[in-house]
């Protein structure tokens, strides 16, 4: 099957960033490289001019603090890989992912693949009988696939997450979804909104999205697990002028980003994970609110919600100020060409981050740009700018962004909106 994007991957990516001038981006530095080779510089400077053990002693203190300190860009993968359970299927079609025998649960001891599959390394794969098949079934010559593995542990777990975040979305938890009253059946352009529906008070997060494809693969839908899977090489190859390496190993899968925006994620995936919450949510009795539907927001809708129902504008805490009297900055945006850090965040920030407008929404501008759709023309884009932006991109106004040119990137995310029969 054709990855469709990878087709003219240069041209979308040249259309999503019309408004930024990359050549002068060139020696920005999101992710403190620079810090990296000051640690480096320190490190020989302690230990071959210093003679005195104390000075060490309290060198490699300093050192350790401030290594855990900046342990989510510098950690090492090995930190977090033994619970990371993945193998690489070289298939000619990612149909052909749901021929693949159902898997085991995995012990830690560490054996490989016959080396006909080629970089395909499982951690104690106990039936030998799936592994052979696996050999027989599939050639090296073919398109690879990584599909994550999930240790009895694991799954058992799972279970338990999956159905407390079911639990919370049934129940309307005000922790994570804020219930809203449209006055007005007719908003501007004359779209009809609904009178009642319920929105994310954040964005989805990276352990939200993670339970959504841990449960594809234990409900083995392989083929929309392939679908839905983010980007992980999406840093680098968006910020290649960058020392992005860390965030393709880190953002996702560490714990240390649980809470920041899922970035990187196909249009497929979300709507694959709308479409998983609103099948879980059917097949549980105890739909008292009598939920509907999970999709994305209409951008009228969106611009309601942001907007505190129509109360605030030009951003969703009104305007024309991006400061509060304090001077701090209320979003994560970029206030200055050359400083990402200046407003409190180098990059995403913690979903709930800054201060909620009056509907408790965080970040409804800035941090990560949200999908919509036009409810008109069908047609997918992003409203309320991102981390990487400046402040025009986040007022609530703006018109729709990247239309027919979405892709995974990290500086897109995604806030459902639930419905009601």
């Amino acid at each position: 099957m054709e990855n469709k994007y990878d087709k003219n991957i240069e041209s979308l990516l040249q259309k999503a960033f019309l408004l930024q001038d990359l050549d002068a981006a060139k020696n920005e530095t999101l992710l403190a490289a620079s810090s990296q080779t000051t640690l480096d510089n320190v490190a020989q400077t302690a230990f071959f001019s210093s003679a005195n053990l104390f000075k060490g002693l309290f060198f490699l203190a300093t050192l350790f603090g401030v290594v855990f300190g900046w342990n989510r860009i510098f950690e090492a993968e090995s930190r977090y890989t033994p619970n990371e359970f993945s193998y690489q299927l070289p298939v000619a079609n990612v149909e052909e992912l749901n021929n693949i025998p159902t898997l085991t649960a995995l012990s830690l001891e560490g054996n490989k693949f016959d080396k006909n599959i080629k970089n395909a390394t499982v951690l104690g794969w106990n039936e030998s009988a799936e592994k052979e098949e696996l050999i027989k079934v599939y050639k090296p010559e073919k398109q690879q696939y990584d599909i994550k593995i999930l240790s009895g542990k694991e799954i058992k777990e799972h279970f338990k997450e999956k159905e407390k975040f079911i639990e919370d979305v049934l129940k309307l938890d005000k922790k994570k979804i804020t219930k809203v009253k449209v006055f007005s059946q007719y908003l501007q352009h004359g779209e009809k909104v609904l009178i009642n529906f319920a929105i994310w008070r954040t964005e989805i997060t990276n352990v939200e999205y993670r339970l959504f494809l841990n449960d594809l693969i234990v409900q083995n839908r392989k083929v929309d697990y392939v679908l839905a899977s983010v980007n992980e090489t999406g840093w680098t190859e968006a910020f290649a002028y960058a020392y992005s390496k860390p965030m393709d190993s880190l953002y996702f899968k560490h714990p240390a980003y649980d809470d920041y925006p899922v970035v990187n994620v196909p249009l497929e995936g979300v709507q694959l994970y709308c479409e998983w919450i609103t099948k879980e949510i059917h097949l549980i009795g105890k739909n008292k609110f009598f939920l509907d539907k999970v999709r994305l927001p209409t951008e009228v809708e969106w611009e309601y919600l942001a907007s505190s129902g129509g109360k605030f504008d030009p951003y969703p805490w009104g305007g024309p100020y991006i400061r509060n009297s304090d001077g701090s900055y209320l979003a994560n945006f970029r206030p200055l060409k050359d400083n990402f850090a200046i407003d409190g965040a180098m990059f995403t920030a913690k979903v709930d981050s800054y201060n909620p407008n009056n509907f408790g929404l965080y970040n409804i501008s800035g941090n990560a740009a949200e999908l919509v759709v036009n409810a008109k023309t069908g047609k997918f884009g992003v409203k309320g700018g991102s981390w990487f932006d400046a402040m025009e991109q986040l007022k609530i106004k703006r018109p729709l962004r990247y239309i027919d040119s979405i892709i995974p990137h990290p500086t897109i995310g995604f806030r459902p909106v639930l419905t009601f029969k």
